[in-house]
């Protein structure tokens, strides 16, 4: 059951009268919000780290749970994972800034937990840290706006939320994308060629 269908059901048993109903729906869709987290960091991270960002993104939507106000029947699930990316998102650029502070250009850890083979984890890993460099370094206009595209936001309430005219934000988003796919296939080439 994916976690639109879970919301669903705790609202309807919200307008049952029986607190037990509410009780069973609101533990089920604790459940459910712990196990999609779970699985979406594990999916990016080091099982030890995909635990503490599972735990992280879990206490700020239930701190913020009350002030949900959904758009539409897809909102739960959006929000959830709109969370989930950011957090995501943040311990990507906090990783590589430990790890130019240490010296280092790899979290290792990512090589034990995936399962597809140390190359693909590192490579993975080196794009990831790769494009949170590159967005870091963008004008802020466009780092926010491909922020708020890579947490699932859209155009028009991010329009809204930047008092901007969407045809901006997306003209924004799309300059922002070409720059940054020049800059990291740049780089890709780069450290691909061998030094002489």
């Amino acid at each position: 059951m994916g976690l639109n269908a879970i919301y669903r059901a705790y609202l309807d048993a919200l307008r049952r009268s029986a607190p037990r109903d509410r009780a069973r729906a609101k533990a089920m869709l604790v459940h459910g919000v712990d196990r999609w987290l779970i699985g979406y960091f594990e999916r990016r991270f080091p099982y030890h780290l995909a635990r503490d960002l599972a735990q992280q993104s879990n206490e700020l939507i239930w701190e913020r749970f009350s002030s949900f106000a959904p758009v539409h029947d897809e909102a739960f699930a959006r929000w959830v994972g709109s969370v989930a990316r950011i957090q995501a998102l943040r311990a990507a650029r906090g990783q590589s800034r430990r790890d130019a502070e240490l010296g280092r250009d790899v979290d290792l850890s990512a090589l034990v937990h995936d399962g597809t083979g140390p190359i693909t984890a590192l490579e993975r890993q080196e794009k990831r840290d790769l494009l949170a460099r590159e967005l870091d370094r963008l004008a802020e206009p466009f780092r926010r706006a491909v922020e708020d595209q890579l947490a699932g936001g859209d155009v028009e309430s991010f329009a809204k939320k930047e008092a901007t005219a969407a045809a901006t934000i997306r003209t924004r988003r799309h300059r922002a994308k070409i720059e940054l796919k020049r800059r990291i296939r740049a780089k890709l080439r780069a450290s691909a060629t061998p030094s002489t």
